[in-house]
């Protein structure tokens, strides 16, 4: 083995030392360190989380709340807009009525004018 073999394999037997120790330092650290952080972290987002349910449930139910009350309003509205349209159809039939009463009489009024050019003396 020549010197500069044995460089080489010292400068190769050095950095592969000082990765090991760049990582076995990094894990420990993770684990000393990381593993109350990751705790912190769980509990965190478990809070949020209980938080998030508990807004979508109030969401639910004033959604609830608000369809119930649209379909009261829709039910009063069309309950109004029934009664009218009935009041409107005896009108109509009313109306009617009347029309049909006036042409009868406007038919009598015709055929006694009629009559009464019939049977003028100087006719």
């Amino acid at each position: 083995m020549t010197r500069e073999d044995l460089t080489l394999a010292l400068a190769a037997a050095l950095a592969i030392a000082t990765i090991a120790g760049w990582a076995l330092h990094a894990l420990w650290t993770r684990m000393r360190h990381g593993g109350a952080a990751g705790l912190a972290s769980h509990d965190e987002m478990a809070v949020r989380l209980h938080d998030a349910e508990e807004a979508a449930d109030v969401a639910r139910t004033n959604l609830s709340q608000g369809l119930a009350h649209i379909q009261a309003e829709r039910a009063e509205t069309e309950e109004a807009l029934r009664r009218e349209l009935t009041q409107r159809e005896a009108e109509l039939i009313a109306a009617m009525d009347s029309i049909g009463e006036l042409r009868r009489d406007l038919a009598d009024w015709r055929n006694a004018y009629d009559a009464a050019i019939a049977n003028r003396p100087d006719a």
